[in-house]
């Protein structure tokens, strides 16, 4: 659910007239790695899944391994030379590499790392000091560890395994971070109270999750009840126990804020 960060980090940009989000990724990165690409997409287009930039932010790098992966440019070598899949703005699919590619841009725009940028801009104004994205090596004490079989399909009868060697040496603008429920109600409280400049609303729902770990974080739902669910298991553990929360509380679909990933 790290993309809601990123999308807030957008909105300051635009508000302090840094970039305009019908402009051209060209025209703030007109030196991207991959030209063709850039003077075709939006900065809109990027935020709503629709640029058509593909790739896959979950192999390793050339000749290394996840674990080597420690900054927002050592995921951008993984997709860049990929064609786009579709003419930008014709399709919605979605894109964790257009999410890294907006996270590489706030550094651009902002002269910040990614992960200093969000922590001053964000997580600060909300009192989120349990948050962050981590080193793997550097853990904070008592973090949980991920399990998973492999696959969120994957049957019953498959044993768990922790999901170490699949993670990266460190996440990204498009997911990977790390937090608590405790944060993640500071976070909704913060946007409520409009402490984080170009805050989204409080009513949202947002939805996300990989080999063991999802995430659920929905605001003001009918009663005035947050929902926060974290899980250290494949999807859709935490989503399950959310939409049984959701049922006691006699929440229906449609209510309080709608997910998007």
């Amino acid at each position: 659910i790290n993309k809601i960060f990123t999308q807030i980090a957008i909105l300051q940009l635009r508000a302090a007239g840094k970039l305009d989000f019908d402009s051209t990724l060209s025209s703030y990165w007109p030196d991207y790695p991959n030209k063709e690409v850039a003077r075709r997409i939006t900065i809109r287009q990027l935020m709503r899944h629709t640029s058509g930039i593909g790739g896959n932010i979950f192999d390793p790098p050339a000749g290394g391994k996840r674990n080597d992966i420690r900054s927002l440019g050592d995921y951008l070598p993984l997709f860049v030379n990929e064609p786009l899949q579709f003419e930008p703005g014709t399709k919605n699919t979605y894109s964790n590499a257009g999410y890294v590619v907006l996270g590489l841009l706030i550094e651009r725009l902002s002269g910040e790392a990614y992960y200093t940028y969000v922590r001053t801009h964000i997580f600060e104004p909300a009192g989120m000091t349990r948050t962050g994205s981590f080193a793997v090596d550097s853990l904070p004490p008592n973090t949980a560890i991920g399990y998973t079989r492999g696959d969120e399909d994957a049957p019953l009868s498959i044993p768990l395994r922790p999901n170490t060697l699949d993670l990266p040496g460190r996440g990204s603008s498009a997911g990977g971070g790390y937090s608590t429920a405790q944060d993640l109600l500071r976070f909704l409280q913060a946007l409520r109270e409009r402490r984080i400049p170009n805050g989204l609303p409080a009513g949202m729902g947002i939805a996300g999750g990989s080999g063991g770990m999802n995430a659920i974080v929905e605001g003001a739902l009918p009663g005035g009840y947050d929902l926060i669910v974290l899980a250290n298991l494949d999807p859709p553990a935490a989503e399950r126990v959310a939409r049984m929360i959701r049922d006691w509380l006699g929440v229906k679909d449609g209510d309080g804020g709608g997910h998007h990933r």
